[in-house]
């Protein structure tokens, strides 16, 4: 069974769900260990300094739109992780089961972190509906 893990956050960034990720994919690894299971994990967290290769799963790290698709459409399962809107359309739309956990963060911003990724600031909660489309995962 191939299973593929979207997550916005991922190593060697620090937190809960970033955490959550490594744990889920380190223990399906190990269920998985006769070559039954396959993870993948797909973030667009950039690895800076941390080493995927020493990881018992494969990590794709900021792939383009064509890489996503392809990476869904060979996929079994599709797990998100907090509510990434690109990756769940794509899955429905391949016919892919999909699996979206929430972490608590607000969810009247796309991301789910009130966060606007791309500046690296904080959104003002009267911004979460007019700038909803620039912070999708």
């Amino acid at each position: 069974m191939k299973i593929l893990i979207y997550t916005q956050p991922f190593a060697p960034i620090v937190g809960g769900a970033e955490r959550y990720v490594m744990l889920l994919a380190e223990g399906l690894s190990a269920l998985g260990g006769s070559g039954t299971v396959e993870i993948t994990v797909v973030t667009p967290t950039p690895a800076d300094n941390f080493d995927d290769s020493k990881l018992a799963f494969r990590v794709v790290r900021k792939p383009n739109l064509r890489v996503l698709l392809n990476l869904i459409w060979n996929a079994d399962v599709i797990q998100l992780v907090g509510p990434c809107f690109l990756p769940l359309l794509a899955a429905r739309l391949l016919g892919k089961p999909v699996v979206v956990e929430h972490h608590g963060y607000p969810p009247v911003c796309p991301n789910g972190l009130l966060f606007h990724e791309p500046s690296k600031s904080a959104m003002q909660t009267t911004e979460a509906g007019s700038t909803a489309f620039a912070c999708f995962c």
